[in-house]
């Protein structure tokens, strides 16, 4: 079972102080007070990939670069250290959930 933080607002500070770490990012949109998962991915370090949503154009993503241009985000993430179960873990979320389809990430 993956463990979950807390959900926290997609910004400087916020992802400054998330996981440096391998684990699983979700990005969620706030619809009417209820939030939805609009993006997954994984990554070798959560913070230093967060970071980069932020502040680099995302080339070859360009879902991804309208959801992060169009609206706030909240995004949640869960450290998972095993690349084999990282990998399995995302499949999974992909598959119980109707996300964009994430690029495994170095970085």
């Amino acid at each position: 079972m993956i463990e979950w933080g807390v959900d926290q607002v997609l910004d400087e500070a916020q992802a400054s102080a998330a996981l440096e770490g391998p684990g699983l990012i979700v990005l969620l949109d706030d619809h009417g007070g209820v939030a939805i998962d609009v993006w997954a991915e994984a990554s070798d370090n959560v913070r230093q990939r967060l970071l980069d949503m932020l502040h680099r154009a995302q080339a070859g993503l360009p879902q991804l670069e309208l959801l992060l241009r169009s609206r706030p985000l909240r995004f949640r993430v869960a450290a998972i250290r095993d690349p084999l179960m990282r990998f399995d873990a995302l499949q999974e979320l992909l598959e119980s959930r109707a996300l964009i389809q994430p690029i495994e990430r170095r970085g």
